[in-house]
């Protein structure tokens, strides 16, 4: 059991390694939103490297997930929990897979909340594509307007 905890431990980690290089490109992702002309970034790169990485998590995850089923089956346990082998492991083994967790989960907050303002600047940018035209001003207008707003008699 604890050599099972032991490879779910450097899978957890190996997958914090990969969701690292996620948020940095997340991060380019949101550069490149907040100041696309001077962010040099290649958005179309930046989102197949990410679909690329996300391919390979997917195995990382995969193997990680048989893992955590394997050790449930081998504690009696319906589906795999934290607290299902605590006290059931070596205790540092068992902190060691609580910081793996921790530290995974740390950084998909990040990508998270990257992703979620990379959303909203790109939305409050196609919000102003969607506006309609103002109706245009001409010179008249815009002296009446000016004349209403310092409360200049027209002559």
């Amino acid at each position: 059991m604890e050599e099972s905890i032991r490879e779910l431990i450097e899978s957890l980690k190996q997958q914090e390694k990969m969701y690292r290089k996620m948020r940095h490109l997340a991060r380019q992702q949101l550069e490149a939103a907040r100041d696309p002309a001077a962010s040099g970034v290649d958005e179309d790169l930046i989102l197949k490297q990410k679909a690329k990485l996300v391919e390979d998590l997917q195995l990382v995850a995969a193997r990680s997930r048989l893992i955590e089923s394997d050790l449930a089956a081998r504690l009696g346990m319906l589906e795999f929990t934290l607290n299902g082998i605590n006290g059931k492991a070596d205790d540092e083994l068992f902190r060691l897979l609580v910081e793996a967790f921790q530290g995974l989960s740390s950084v998909l907050k990040d990508i998270a909340e990257l992703d979620d303002e990379t959303i909203r600047l790109t939305s409050s940018r196609l919000t102003v594509f969607q506006r309609p035209r103002q109706r245009p001003t001409n010179a008249a207008h815009a002296l009446q307007a000016y004349r209403d707003g310092t409360g200049t008699k027209k002559d």
